[in-house]
């Protein structure tokens, strides 16, 4: 019975200008987020190219000052790449965030976190004025990705290619001749059912499968957007047959559908999202520049004496080094001990918002349950690496090389010798340069679709075999 009923639901698609126009919007639609996927991905590349060939640039030109025997560029004559916070400048050391292979299926993400962020005792990943100097992407997103297309266009699609399924025969009067013909009209409807969902996931399943092809994700990330798509779309046909199939009239199945439609795609993620920014003060990375500038100038207020020993106390190896033994510390070297202090201030506040972020992201998975959409976007989106966890991981590294910086700048200050070309090229080689991306698992997302799929089709049998009883 399946089986005519996908034949007949083929032959209804062709002969149908609507359904074949739903057809034709959805792969169009797909197309153009896949072009801007691909687009994405290239300026995410490119930029990190650039990134990397003005690191390189950087070094040659110390390079060069070393060769030439002079300590910095002659317009310049305050630069001494001998000191350690000229080496450390002109390390010029880019970390650069690799994109997931998905990344481009969720260009629509405001993800916050950068793709390049420079690594000295001076840097603050925190700044968002700052990254974009380098990051001109961040805050933009673009209009249509494929996440928006399988969360809002798939219900749609389904919709179309399952209207009057069920309604129309009713509100007609057919439904005495299928009950004649075929005994039970709910079988025959069911079967009809599960055909719309065959087509439909036919469609999903050869749009995912060009996006995975095209990313190059033939791992477990690529099988499982293609896994979540699916389900989401055979959840969305249960869902049409809970509502349009066992409806009385026509009517009645286009608000039943359209509801659910309006509810779990519009109303429930709209909420959900405003519940998450009022119950957190900050979104997922950057603060306020001026709140961070102050903080900054703040830490210049306190006494050098007490910064010393606090340094000390983090790191009592100092205390062996040349200029530990000076009887006051020069400004050229006691500068450094303010630089020191304020990155201990971010590594301090970025474990204030890991925590924070993680409470966020334990908040989603718990509410995610509340909308199928929802649970599409955040698996989809941590698949592409373009969720608050990536985001998290990277500022994570960053912090933690600024920190290694600022301790190496702080440990050659108080050698109190001049650097060399191999103490140069000694930095470069220990600085991370990539933070590459990595995968996580979706199968509480996997969970939650499943046990929406089999509700709603558990709902949409019972209530098609109701409609039995009514004849």
């Amino acid at each position: 019975m399946i089986l005519e009923a996908v034949r007949q639901e083929l032959v209804s698609a062709r002969r149908s200008p609507v359904r074949l126009t739903a057809l034709v919007v959805f792969f169009a639609a797909s197309a153009l987020a896949m072009l801007t996927g691909v687009r994405f991905v290239d300026d995410w590349a490119a930029s990190l190219e650039e990134a990397r060939q003005q690191q390189s640039d950087s070094a040659q030109l110390v390079r060069g000052w070393f060769a030439d025997g002079v300590a910095g560029p002659e317009d310049r004559p305050w630069v001494n790449v001998a000191e350690p916070l000229w080496q450390d400048w002109y390390a010029g050391t880019r970390l650069v965030r690799e994109p997931a292979s998905l990344a481009g299926i969720a260009t629509g993400s405001l993800d916050d976190s950068p793709r390049v962020a420079r690594v000295n005792r001076l840097a603050n990943p925190f700044l968002e004025e700052g990254s974009k100097i380098e990051n001109p992407e961040l805050g933009r997103t673009e209009a249509v990705d494929l996440i928006f297309v399988l969360a809002v266009f798939v219900p749609l699609l389904v919709g179309v290619l399952g209207m009057g399924c069920g309604a129309y025969e009713r509100e007609s009067g057919l439904v005495r001749l299928i009950a004649v013909q075929r005994g039970r009209t709910s079988q025959w409807f069911l079967a009809r059912a599960a055909a719309i969902a065959m087509l439909a996931s036919g469609a999903v399943l050869g749009v995912t499968s060009i996006a995975v092809a095209r990313a190059g994700a033939f791992d477990r990330d690529g099988l499982g957007m293609i896994a979540i798509a699916l389900l989401y779309t055979t959840l969305w046909a249960g869902l049409l047959t809970a509502t349009a199939v066992a409806a009385r009239s026509r009517r009645e199945a286009a608000l039943a559908y359209g509801g659910v439609w309006v509810l779990l795609v519009v109303l429930a993620p709209t909420l959900m999202s405003e519940h998450a920014l009022s119950s957190t003060v900050e979104n997922a990375g950057l603060t306020n520049v001026l709140d961070q500038r102050a903080q900054q100038y703040d830490g210049y207020a306190e006494d050098a004496a007490v910064l010393v020993e606090r340094l000390y106390s983090a790191r009592p190896a100092l205390r062996t080094f040349p200029a530990a033994s000076l009887e006051s510390l020069p400004p050229e070297i006691e500068r450094h001990v303010y630089d020191w202090s304020r990155v201990q201030s971010l590594v301090a506040e970025h474990e204030t918002k890991a925590v924070e972020e993680h409470r966020v992201m334990a908040a989603a998975e718990r509410t995610m349950a509340w909308s199928p959409t929802v649970t599409l976007t955040l698996a989809v989106e941590r698949l592409a690496g373009r969720d608050l966890r990536s985001a998290t991981i990277f500022r994570r590294v960053v912090i933690d090389a600024v920190a290694e910086r600022a301790d190496w700048v702080v440990e050659q200050a108080w050698r109190n010798r001049p650097l060399s070309l191999e103490d140069f090229e000694t930095l470069m080689d220990q600085a991370p340069t990539k933070v590459p991306a990595t995968s996580a698992s979706v199968m509480p997302h996997l969970t939650v679709l499943l046990g929406w799929t089999v509700v709603a089709w558990a709902v949409g049998v019972v209530r098609v075999r109701q409609r039995d009883t009514e004849l």
